[in-house]
């Protein structure tokens, strides 16, 4: 990244959320009835729709897995969620029954395994994605649950396009 650059975190929450809010709408739901399914407070999905709040890796994985998610496609700006067509795969239950320790480590874990497939350092992702090299590190190794700007930074800095949960793993292309 330049040096120059600025990540418009203000206009990726909006545009995620009016992602959020098109999915949950796609899908027939109220916020209420994402909030029973996904586990997630109901006023945070309020928030998370209006632009408002950012949520860590494992409540966004949650809301995801509640929606029935097959994907999502990373821009530069914001995330695309792809919705399953096939009615069984909504909620994603294999998902929804990880611990959020686990879903916290597997986005590391991809997220080391990517980086180390190019060859960068952390120092490379680190300054591509606008973070610190103790941010990442301790994202890598699933010590903290990583923010939503954080794993799209981090993710986009690496190059990914899509992102595909399976029980086990993201897939990351």
């Amino acid at each position: 990244m330049d040096d120059d650059y600025r990540f418009d975190e203000e206009g990726y929450l909006e545009s995620c959320g009016a992602e959020f809010r098109r999915a949950r709408l796609e899908r027939g739901l109220t916020r209420e009835a994402l909030s029973e399914l996904s586990g997630v407070h109901v006023n945070t999905i309020g928030a998370v729709e209006r632009g408002d709040h950012d949520i860590n890796g494992s409540t966004k994985c949650r809301l995801l897995a509640a929606l029935g998610c097959k994907s999502v496609n990373m821009t530069d700006s914001y995330d695309e969620i792809v919705l399953h067509d096939d009615p069984g795969a909504f909620p994603r239950a294999d998902i929804q029954e990880m611990p959020e320790s686990l879903v916290v480590r597997i986005i590391g874990q991809a997220m080391r395994e990517r980086r180390e497939s190019l060859g960068l350092t952390l120092e490379d992702v680190a300054g591509r994605a606008g973070l610190h090299l103790n941010t990442l590190w301790n994202i890598e190794r699933g010590l903290v649950s990583p923010m939503g700007i954080h794993i799209h930074r981090v993710y986009r800095a690496l190059g990914v396009s899509v992102v595909t949960p399976s029980p086990e793993t993201l897939i990351l292309e």
